[in-house]
């Protein structure tokens, strides 16, 4: 019986749930920005007036009708406490069976009235508030061509993928994203007197002189530079980089250079 899992249990192996999608949106909605000036026709669209000059998205909400497989009204009341206590969370994984490539992080949103959907009706309505965007549980790339996990959902759930290079000296790397749009983290280890990363039109900096030591760049946070626990943001100059949707030629330069660099992201899919 297809189903989901969420906050670590099945709807249908734990609690007897017959799962039917009602709402299940194969794209989360666009934030649309638009002005309307009176004199024209039309309007102004700045939807990907942003620093990444694209649109931006609102969470992505679903909607699962639940029933119960057993009929005995005793047993659903009972069903019905077990669930609550399930549901009763904050964000979590939630996986769909016949989805289960990927996972979606996000919570319930909505009341369930025990005494009269689940135990008079048998029937209720689950609304997932997610995140946009649906992350890869496969292990690599390769599991996404050759791998059996993306057909038939074998567990896979490792939370981000690394790729590792050795670096002495200038190179260009070919990072393959089969995703959207992901801002890596760089983590830096070994000695170096400064580092650059240029990918799609921006460059990173690392200026600051580091031996056998370890350094933590967090492109999608701007905070989260660390040099073992002390933050080091202002060693760090120019933008930080993105790795698109294929192949993205990733270019390392500096001097020094003797370390390893690993790029770790989670690919993510509309």
């Amino acid at each position: 019986m297809m189903g989901f899992e969420f906050n670590g249990k099945h709807s249908y192996r734990d609690f007897g749930l017959i799962m039917q999608s009602k709402n299940r949106p194969i794209l989360p909605e666009p934030k649309i920005v638009v002005e309307e000036i009176p004199d024209m026709d039309g309007e102004y669209d700045y939807s990907d007036v942003n620093p990444d000059g694209r649109t931006k998205y609102k969470p992505r909400n679903i909607e699962i009708d639940c029933s119960f497989k057993d009929r005995n009204i005793a047993h659903i009341i009972a069903r019905g406490h077990q669930i609550a206590a399930w549901l009763a969370c904050g964000e979590k994984q939630l996986i769909f069976d016949d989805e289960s490539a990927v996972f979606y992080l996000g919570r319930v949103v909505n009341r369930l009235d025990l005494a009269t959907q689940i135990s008079k009706i048998g029937r209720f309505t689950l609304q997932f508030k997610c995140r946009p965007f649906a992350f890869s549980r496969v292990l690599s790339t390769e599991d996404i061509w050759f791998g059996q996990g993306l057909m038939f959902g074998y567990g896979y759930k490792l939370d981000m993928v690394p790729t590792s290079f050795a670096i002495t000296g200038p190179v260009a790397l070919n990072i393959y994203n089969p995703g959207t749009y992901v801002k890596p983290l760089i983590r830096i280890t070994g000695s170096f007197t400064n580092i650059s990363f240029s990918a799609n039109g921006k460059t990173l900096t690392y200026n600051t002189p580091v031996s056998f030591s370890t350094v933590e760049i967090d492109c999608a946070k701007i905070e989260a530079v660390k040099a073992g626990s002390e933050n080091v943001l202002s060693s760090i100059t120019g933008d930080f980089i993105e790795f698109g949707n294929g192949n993205n030629t990733l270019q390392i330069s500096g001097t020094g250079l003797s370390c390893m660099v690993d790029f770790i992201f989670n690919y993510l899919y509309l």
